[in-house]
């Protein structure tokens, strides 16, 4: 795997978790 496709993955899953995280957090601000 090169190093270009495993920093897209990482990218990737991070902005998956930050998009799953965030109206959590904002809920919870709110709540």
């Amino acid at each position: 795997m090169t190093q270009k496709k495993k920093i897209k993955q990482l990218l990737a899953l991070v902005t998956i978790v930050l998009g799953f995280m965030l109206p959590t957090a904002a809920q919870a601000a709110v709540g």
